[in-house]
């Protein structure tokens, strides 16, 4: 499933909850993720209950165009978000 290199054209957002990310779907070897979600368990001052923490491997330009509301979302169907990398391999 994950080895279609159309999947490339998008950043991946990956969780694996390791000591680091294991191995990348093929696609993405030469690209590596944008967003590693590295713990489901995370905590927060102010924020009840886990929360998600993740890395964001880029730059400041690039992490804008997440942020920035005069920017035009992605359609939810062009988004690719991982869950579990080990249960693809």
């Amino acid at each position: 499933m994950l080895t279609n290199p159309e999947f490339a054209r998008y950043p991946l957002w990956i969780a694996d909850y390791g000591k680091g990310i294991s191995q990348l779907p093929s696609p993405w070897n030469h690209k590596g993720w944008l967003i590693w979600q590295y713990s489901q368990q995370g905590e927060i001052d102010g924020i009840s209950g886990d929360v998600d923490l993740d890395r964001f491997h880029s730059d400041t330009s690039t992490l804008k165009k997440f942020v920035d509301e005069s920017h035009t979302p992605a359609p939810f169907a062009d988004l690719l978000i991982l869950k579990d990398l080990k249960s693809y391999e």
